[in-house]
């Protein structure tokens, strides 16, 4: 397969040498990604994805890359109230310690999304399911979550799987086929 659908559209599978998206969650983050920076070029995004990929002159922040385009900024100082915003695979991280946010609270995760989903404009955020569980129960619980899942599983073949409750626990861990087995997507312009 050479494409995969999301919400009714047909995208298809980014293949890219840098990451080596076309076995990962990339194959299908990044399409969407394309998707949201054709439609709102001015966002702001967080974390540092979209540069190693594609053109653009948006704002972008992520306290840990040294991307020539990114700014160092923690993630709940960034201020997106009314603003297009754009976060692929790093909200996960903010609970995490060393990584993206250090510190190593549960709770701060979530919070920020809620500022997030409260106070954006336009907005698409993806995670792999799994990497930080306490987020996807939280997440799960307030929004209408889209997943993304590999299909036949252990497969580099992706589709929407139309709520959490078709699921089973192989697609909810991190790892289990290579990298995220699901990739959840919170966003408000498909």
């Amino acid at each position: 397969m050479s494409a995969f659908t999301f919400q009714g559209r047909t995208f298809n599978y980014f293949d890219h040498p840098h990451n080596h998206t076309r076995i990962n969650e990339r194959a299908v983050e990044l399409p969407l990604v394309k998707y949201f920076l054709d439609k709102y070029p001015d966002c702001v995004e967080i974390g540092a994805v979209s540069p190693y990929y594609f053109e653009g002159e948006h704002e972008i922040y992520d306290l840990t890359d040294s991307h020539v385009r990114s700014k160092s900024a923690r993630a709940e100082d960034i201020n997106v109230a009314g603003r297009n915003l754009l976060s692929i695979s790093t909200i996960e991280h903010c609970q995490v310690p060393d990584t993206y946010c250090s510190d190593d609270d549960p709770t701060m995760a979530p919070a920020i999304l809620d500022r997030w989903i409260n106070t954006a404009k336009n907005y698409l955020i993806s995670w792999p399911m799994g990497y930080a569980p306490f987020l996807d129960r939280s997440a799960v619980e307030k929004y209408d979550c889209k997943f993304i899942s590999r299909r036949p599983q252990n497969s580099h073949n992706w589709e929407q799987v139309f709520g959490f409750d078709k699921l089973d626990e192989n697609d909810k861990r991190y790892g289990s086929y290579h990298c995220a087995s699901t990739v959840i997507v919170l966003e408000n312009v498909f």
